[in-house]
């Protein structure tokens, strides 16, 4: 016996062939989304810098998996990614294990309605959300008379969203939005360092 033709099989794609999708898909999108990424990351470093600048809180939050992000972002704020410099203020509200998410949802408005004081800054990871979890931390946002920065969910205020392109591709651009969120932001804060070679 011969080897047999399948027809309308095509055959696995192999480890190569996932990665290299990947990447090509990332690359897509972000040249495609570069004046977006440009413009909602300008905008949010640009409101965490005044809310520093005048004693307010920074707060960085994120649930299950933007809790990875959220994460990011806080620890390159707080040590920096060039030369010594001081550590920037954040407050964390994060949660790894968001199950169920209803219930993570109402601790994290619950801690923002107790944390937040008018004209603080909260950067929100919310790829997860769906409408009724923005609601119900925008309550929380507006209750407090805090600015809001969403990054993953088309909320009201200044956002950043990828909801069209493939998950594995927007958690990476979210990823890469808190670099470059943090790097506006440290620049803001102590000027143009040395850029690496």
């Amino acid at each position: 016996m011969g080897s047999q033709y399948v027809r309308g099989y095509t055959a696995p794609m192999t480890n190569f062939d996932r990665i290299a999708s990947f990447y090509q898909s990332y690359i897509e999108q972000i040249s495609i989304s570069v004046d977006s990424i440009v413009s909602a990351t300008s905008e949010a470093a640009d409101a965490a810098t005044t809310a520093i600048f005048e004693e307010r809180k920074l707060i960085v939050c994120g649930l299950g998996v933007d809790s990875a992000p959220a994460t990011l972002l806080s620890e390159l704020l707080r040590n920096g990614l060039r030369a010594d410099r001081p550590a920037l203020p954040t407050i964390e509200l994060i949660s790894r294990f968001a199950t169920p998410r209803e219930g993570s949802v109402n601790w994290l408005s619950q801690q923002l309605t107790v944390l937040g004081q008018p004209q603080d800054m909260a950067i929100v990871f919310a790829s997860e959300l769906d409408l009724a979890d923005v609601d119900l931390i925008l309550n929380a946002i507006n209750k407090r008379s805090m600015n809001i920065f969403w990054i993953g969910a088309a909320g009201p205020h200044g956002h950043l969203c990828f909801d069209r392109c493939d998950p594995k591709v927007s958690l990476s651009l979210y990823h890469s939005a808190a670099i470059c969120l943090a790097d506006l932001i440290e620049v803001a804060m102590f000027g143009p360092m040395e850029e690496y070679p």
